[in-house]
């Protein structure tokens, strides 16, 4: 039990480390189509790993090293969706409704495939997930997903205080900026 829930808390440990430095780093210096292959591919030999592992060592290094890749595909996804909709080649609305759709109808295929094959089931989903996911990574992408960052554009980095100058990012802008809040004359 106590080897479990080591292994559990340093994958959350690499989880949170992953969000917060492997996406933003990968992304300065990779365009959005070879962030997520990279991503996609780490993440799949990191899941065949599981099945080599059997020791309290490597499953540790596996689900550490698979907690540090996995996480970080999903703001990679995000960010080129946001990308792809601020170009106007996808409508957001219909995208998150094709999303949610998705989402519902991969948990009740996982469920069906858990319940008939058991528990074991949810690792050979997970790497035929992450073979789907690659093979969609190398169809035809947009131009705008190739497009790697300049150098200048690394060295500016985005801290909180430039955050917080953005009109809209605090909420309270937000609600001032739509008449919510009551001006200063009343």
């Amino acid at each position: 039990m106590t080897e479990a829930s080591l292994i559990m808390g340093f994958g959350l440990l690499a989880r949170g480390a992953s969000t917060l430095f492997v996406f933003p780093l990968a992304s300065k210096y990779w365009s959005s189509q070879t962030v997520i292959l990279v991503l996609t591919v780490s993440s799949l030999v990191a899941t065949v790993l599981y099945i080599l592992s059997s020791s309290f060592s490597t499953l540790f290094v596996v689900t550490v090293l698979f907690s540090a890749v996995y996480p970080a595909l999903l703001p990679a996804i995000d960010s080129t969706a946001g990308t792809l909709v601020q170009q106007g080649n996808i409508h957001y609305g219909k995208s998150r409704s094709y999303g949610s759709i998705g989402f519902v109808i991969s948990v009740l295929i996982i469920s069906i495939i858990t319940g008939y094959f058991g528990d074991r089931a949810i690792l050979w989903s997970m790497m035929a997930g992450l073979c789907l996911m690659f093979l969609m990574s190398v169809l035809p992408t947009p131009a705008v997903l190739l497009v790697k960052p300049a150098a200048k554009d690394r060295k500016e980095s985005l801290t909180m205080r430039s955050l917080w100058k953005v009109k809209s990012f605090p909420s309270v802008q937000n609600f001032r900026n739509i008449g919510c809040t009551p001006s200063p004359s009343s």
